[in-house]
């Protein structure tokens, strides 16, 4: 039996459609970057039975199973049950989740009724899983050889009992291969075109390449089994793609903007005529508001920095025959003042994700005082 893992999210409103299910990406990017090998992700009803046929089917060619969801204390919950009809183990009433339970139900002055209590029920024999930001524990069952890890389904819980419990119990197995990662972030390149200039890079060699697209960015990851190959290939690889990036780190050139205006609250006022909006929305957030405006009515500080970006027109016209359109920035303070011109892709909505990546990188840029090549190089 392989030493795999498979992740079970349950819920009818992931079978649905209601909800996006983040829980099993981030919990395979955690794994993937341990060395653990994942074969499967399945999502299924909350229906116990179908939980059950999923386990079952999962644990026939997986050593662990990490279930998510249906923890909750209403009748839809069965993923507890399913796990011990499963594991052929007794659900037994532990006194201290309960009394968790209705401490932190109380706290919040939210009525306690028997429903709460089937969420103090585990499969006899399990590790539990205290939930510090929720009423749903989880645990850790082992049967026959086989493992089943039980987390809540609301995302902030599951990956904090993650974190906390279950990397570490996943580590002491030693059935992970360490990895050595590498990852990039490109901005505004053709994924065919920069697979066939990477993938003869890593031929002959044990490493594996991933590509992703996240317009306008192409993710890349490398994986190797050691460091030294690790360095060797991200030296080629690196000097390739030196001049298709927008920041020298994989986050976004948008998110890297909103964290450095966060954490320095520089007053500044935004005179967006080009996105309307779309920009402001990636970038604003509670710590910002006082600092960051895009009117001057509302800003409640003089403003050290004026940004002002026009362009765009043929988006907003609707026009379908132009291929490219203009983008112009301007930034002016009390010391400097920059315009910089641009061409932007017309791809539909995906042209505002563009501009916005374009006007981050450009601003910060301008506000740390430095001058990547990729700010200069896509007029």
């Amino acid at each position: 039996m392989p030493n795999t893992i498979a992740i079970l999210a349950t819920g009818d409103e992931l079978i649905h459609g209601d909800i996006l299910n983040t829980s099993t990406p981030w919990l395979a990017n955690q794994l993937i970057e341990h060395g653990f090998d994942i074969s499967t992700h399945m999502a299924t009803t909350d229906k116990q039975t179908d939980i059950e046929k999923s386990l079952c089917y999962l644990l026939d060619f997986n050593k662990i199973v990490i279930t998510t969801g249906g923890l909750g204390p209403t009748s839809d919950d069965r993923t507890r049950y399913a796990i011990a009809n499963v594991a052929n183990r007794d659900l037994a009433f532990d006194e201290t989740s309960w009394q968790m339970i209705e401490t932190r139900l109380r706290g919040f002055n939210i009525p306690v009724t028997d429903n709460n209590k089937q969420q103090a029920l585990f499969p006899e024999g399990a590790v539990i899983l205290t939930n510090k930001n929720g009423t749903a524990n989880g645990c850790i069952i082992e049967f026959d050889n086989k493992i089943i890890v039980m987390l809540p389904g609301p995302p902030f819980e599951c990956r904090e009992l993650f974190n906390e419990f279950v990397l570490n119990k996943l580590l002491a197995l030693q059935i992970h291969q360490q990895r050595f990662v590498k990852k990039w972030r490109i901005f505004n390149v053709s994924e065919s075109d920069i697979a066939s200039k990477l993938d003869p890079i890593i031929e002959q060699t044990q490493a594996i390449i991933g590509y992703r697209v996240d317009y306008p960015y192409l993710e890349i990851k490398l994986y190797c089994q050691s460091d030294t190959e690790l360095q060797k290939l991200q030296a080629k690889i690196s000097s390739l793609l030196n001049e298709k990036f927008l920041a020298d780190e994989y986050v976004k050139a948008t998110d890297k903007l909103a964290r450095f205006l966060e954490k320095n609250n520089i007053p500044m006022l935004i005179t967006d005529k080009a996105t309307k909006g779309y920009w402001q929305y990636q970038l604003l957030n509670i710590t910002s508001l006082p600092f960051l405006s895009f009117n001057p009515d509302d800003i409640a500080v003089s403003p050290e920095l004026h940004v002002t970006i026009t362009g765009l027109n043929a988006f907003w016209q609707g026009d379908t025959h132009y291929k490219n359109m203009e983008l112009e920035i301007t930034i002016a303070s009390d010391k400097a003042q920059m315009t910089q011109q641009y061409t932007v892709p017309l791809r539909g909505k995906r042209s505002l994700a563009f501009a916005a990546e374009l006007m981050s990188c450009c601003l910060y840029e301008f506000i740390t005082g430095r001058q990547h090549n990729a700010c200069m190089t896509l007029n």
